[in-house]
């Protein structure tokens, strides 16, 4: 695994542990429709709709698997579709976007921690096996958490036993045990590689470091629970985590550009380029 030199291939430019792309917004809407390919057909219409994504493009350009992502992209919009053509399904839109808002700066913050660790880490020859696991445990409780709420609550809203999504559903559904089920029941991809163990490692510090090797071991219900991993393992943990999130976060920006009322898309697309809801 080496994202850094991964991504200077790709001709990205490394500033300070933050990325800009090295030529002009042209180029840098060209690469992002390239990483992101999964909004570039919206891109083409409006390409503003990428711009909150750049701080993500190193990592997604590194350590994503592109085929992987974008099917799991497909499953999320698929399901936001169906429930947007479910009879009385009501969509309060506000709650959603709030949701969508804070899940995308929660994923650029840890992207960027992830980003920089790694490209800290070529210089030092080591990798902090502590920060890759807060970025894991970050990812799971703050934008997973969130996007999948929103997944799991349309999946409802299919299935029949919900019709409206609002804060109020969203948070009954918050769990990040409970979302990683119904996200599982809506389709196996979502949650793929997610082990929990090394979430509640990190969120816990229920593990010892010996070396390059990571020791976890993690008690539920009288049920001790165990795993050795390496620094590596981890970051490939956490970059399946930040693929995952931005598959359901640009599957949300999709449907919002594309399946709500002219009025409430204004509203979606002012609060997704401004950052504010």
């Amino acid at each position: 695994l080496n994202p850094v030199s991964d991504a200077l291939e790709r001709n990205l430019d490394l500033t300070s542990g933050s990325l800009e792309l090295a030529a002009d917004r042209e180029r840098a809407h060209t690469s992002a429709c390239k990483i992101f390919s999964e909004l570039a057909c919206n891109a083409t219409a409006d390409p503003a709709i990428l711009r909150p994504l750049y701080p993500m493009l190193l990592p997604a350009a590194a350590m994503h698997d592109p085929d992987r992502r974008a099917h799991r992209f497909n499953v999320a919009y698929d399901r936001l579709v169906a429930a947007t053509a479910t009879p009385h399904a009501n969509f309060v839109i506000a709650d959603l976007v709030r949701t969508m808002v804070r899940a995308s700066e929660e994923l650029r913050d840890q992207h960027a921690r992830l980003s920089t660790e790694l490209i800290v880490s070529e210089a030092r020859r080591n990798i902090s096996v502590h920060t890759v696991l807060d970025v894991c445990s970050k990812l799971s409780e703050g934008p997973l958490r969130r996007l999948g709420a929103v997944i799991a609550c349309a999946d409802r809203v299919v299935q029949g036993s919900a019709f409206k999504i609002d804060e109020a559903e969203l948070l009954g559904s918050a769990a990040p045990s409970k979302i990683i089920t119904a996200l599982k029941e809506v389709d196996d991809s979502l949650v793929t590689g997610i082990d929990q163990l090394t979430r509640n490692a990190g969120v816990h510090y229920d593990y010892e470091i010996d070396g390059g090797i990571v020791h976890m071991r993690h008690m539920h219900k009288g049920q001790t629970y165990a795993k050795i991993a390496t620094a590596d393992d981890l970051v490939t943990d956490a970059a399946n985590l930040g693929e995952i999130n931005l598959a359901l976060l640009m599957a949300i920006v999709r449907w919002g550009w594309e399946l709500i009322d002219s009025k409430d898309r204004e509203f979606f697309r002012r609060a997704w380029l401004s950052g504010t809801s």
